[in-house]
C-alpha cells in the first residue's frame, strides 16, 4: 500500500507570501520491487502533459477562464493546440540571478543568461532542432547532451506524413525563479527521490557555492 505524510494541508497565499507543501508517499512493504508512485491533480485545467505533450491548461490571469487559455495558447504554445516538452535545464548562474533582481533588469538580459537564472523548461522543438543525433561539445571538452522528445524521432520514420510532425518550429523558454521554486528533484528509476533544490536554495551534495549569490 501507499500513505502519505499528510491526508490534508490549508496553504495561505497573500502577496508576495506563498507556503509550501510537501507531499511524501511511502510504498509497503518496504522491500517492494516496484516504488514507482504517479502523482495526479484534481484540477487538471491548470496543466496536463500526456505522453510528453501539454494537453490540458489553464490561467488566473483573467476572470474569464477562455481569455487564459487564450493567452497561453498563442504566448507559450505558438499557436499549436499542443506542443511536446523539447529541454528541460537547472539554470546555475545565480550570480545573474542575484544582479537582476538588484537592479530589477531581468527582462533586459539577454536570452541565453536569463534562462540560466533559474530552472527552466522549453516547450515546443528541441534545444539542438533537427541535430539531435549530432554530438557537440563545450570549449572545455564537456559534451552538450541534447535528447530526443516524443516527437523529434518521427523524423526516423519511413512514412513521409509522419516525419512531418516531427518539428514544430518554436521553443518557448519558460525560467522559474528560484525564490518561486519549492522543490526540485529527480527520480531514479526505482522511484526514490534526489532533491536538488528546495525553497529556492541548492541542497545537492557539493552545490553549496552556487547559494552564496542567493544569499547574498
Amino acid at each position: 500500500g501507499i500513505t502519505l505524510n499528510k491526508s490534508s494541508a490549508t496553504l495561505k497565499i497573500s502577496g508576495s507570501t506563498k507556503e509550501n507543501c510537501y507531499l511524501t508517499a511511502t510504498v509497503n512493504p518496504g522491500d517492494a520491487t516496484n516504488k514507482k508512485v504517479n502523482w495526479s491533480s484534481s484540477n487538471t485545467a491548470v496543466a496536463t502533459v500526456t505522453d510528453g505533450k501539454v494537453t490540458d491548461y489553464g490561467c488566473a490571469n483573467f476572470e474569464d477562464p477562455a481569455k487564459g487559455r487564450d493567452l497561453i495558447e498563442s504566448e507559450i504554445l505558438s499557436h499549436h493546440k499542443t506542443l511536446p516538452i523539447g529541454e528541460f535545464a537547472i539554470g546555475t548562474n545565480t550570480t545573474a540571478y542575484r544582479m537582476a533582481r538588484t537592479y530589477g533588469i531581468e527582462d533586459r538580459l539577454p536570452i541565453l543568461i536569463a534562462e540560466k537564472t533559474g530552472p527552466h523548461l522549453a516547450l515546443g522543438d528541441t534545444c539542438y532542432s533537427h541535430e539531435e543525433d549530432n554530438r557537440v561539445y563545450n570549449p572545455d571538452g564537456k559534451e552538450i547532451v541534447a535528447k530526443d522528445n516524443e516527437c523529434s524521432l518521427n523524423r526516423k520514420s519511413k512514412d513521409e506524413e509522419t516525419k512531418l510532425s516531427a518539428y514544430f518550429q518554436c521553443h518557448t523558454d519558460i525560467t522559474i525563479p528560484f525564490d518561486e521554486l519549492g522543490l526540485l528533484c529527480g527520480i531514479r528509476a526505482d522511484g526514490s527521490e534526489v532533491k536538488i533544490l528546495e525553497n529556492g536554495r541548492f541542497v545537492l551534495a557539493g552545490c553549496d557555492m552556487l547559494n552564496e549569490q542567493l544569499d547574498a
